[in-house]
């Protein structure tokens, strides 16, 4: 079903509801966002039989929230064999619209997602990739931690 068509069967109800979102068109966050219900189940990473559920990292959270469950794949989850859903690690780089590259260089560079999650946050709005501004945000970070 389309976002649209959920919609308009929530909108029959009279009271919210909750809702419980697989994610076979790869849609369900974007239901989830047009769909205003009650309570929404969802899991880390979408993990679920098949094409997955609802992805808990990708609901309407904190950043802090977000950044947790991403160090939560990385401890738990990275290893799990998959072939299916998609790459986790891009979350962060999709909602503060950086070029994707950052997170593919800070991957090879042997860097977990949370921290990778605190430097994007400094790149937000750079849409095209260099290498020099990486360096250096990751240089202002470094150095303020040890001011810290």
């Amino acid at each position: 079903m389309s976002a649209a068509d959920v919609q308009a069967y929530v909108s029959l109800l009279p009271y919210k509801c909750g809702i419980h979102l697989h994610n076979n068109l790869q849609q369900a966050s974007g239901t989830y966002a047009v769909v205003k219900c009650g309570l929404a189940d969802a899991s880390v990473y979408g993990m679920g039989r098949g094409a997955g559920n609802l992805p808990l990292e990708l609901c309407d959270i904190t950043d802090e929230q977000r950044a947790s469950l991403l160090g939560f794949y990385d401890v738990y989850m990275r290893n799990i064999s998959r072939s299916w859903g998609y790459a986790p690690d891009f979350v962060m780089q999709a909602q503060p619209r950086c070029h994707p590259n950052y997170v593919v260089k800070m991957k090879d560079m042997g860097l977990d997602c949370q921290y990778i999650f605190k430097l994007i946050s400094h790149l937000k709005g750079i849409s095209t990739f260099d290498l020099e501004t990486l360096y250096t945000v990751f240089e202002t970070i470094e150095s303020s931690e040890i001011i810290v």
